[in-house]
């Protein structure tokens, strides 16, 4: 006897449903960002390759959604710490500012610009925040390059709480 087949019964649909991916926006490359030093840097006792900690003084919001909640922590590293010494030698100090850590994960890369303070001060943009006029100017220091930020005196010590600028290196998608 011969058994006719016909074709394998059809499977039950299978209704698969993508997971739905958490709303995000995009925070701009050149996005500025009013910092402040977490600890105290001083020339006399920083070496070149420590770490240094800011935060955030205030949330970065992106069209009304909070991107970057105010405290969020940032980690930035001694470039060149020389102490003061004999014969008037001046201490100096320069710190490069690396990333912003994210609420939901991951770095925003980060420079430091004090840039930003002489447009505030010339008045070519209104939208910058009012505190950006009192960062460290170079009269009491020197700043070189958009990254670096130098202060020279007998021994140079940035207090925890100094307020300096930082701007987003690249635009960076994240979660809202």
């Amino acid at each position: 006897m011969r058994m006719i087949l016909g074709p394998p019964p059809t499977p039950p649909a299978v209704v698969a449903t993508a997971p739905t991916p958490a709303p995000s926006t995009v925070i701009p490359a050149g996005t500025v960002i009013a910092v402040a030093l977490s600890e105290t840097v001083d020339s006399a006792t920083a070496t070149a390759g420590d770490f240094y900690h800011f935060q955030t003084i205030e949330a970065l919001k992106i069209g009304g959604k909070t991107v970057l909640p105010t405290h969020a922590a940032g980690v930035g590293i001694v470039s060149d710490a020389q102490p003061a010494g004999p014969h008037s030698r001046q201490g100096s100090l320069l710190l490069e500012a690396r990333y912003l850590r994210l609420p939901h994960g991951g770095e925003l890369q980060v420079i430091v610009d004090r840039k930003v303070s002489d447009l505030r001060r010339k008045g070519a943009d209104p939208q910058l925040p009012f505190y950006t006029s009192y960062l460290p100017i170079p009269s009491m220091g020197l700043i070189t390059k958009a990254y670096d930020y130098v202060r020279n005196g007998k021994d140079v010590v940035l207090k925890k709480g100094t307020i300096f600028i930082v701007v987003t290196i690249q635009g960076e998608k994240v979660q809202t």
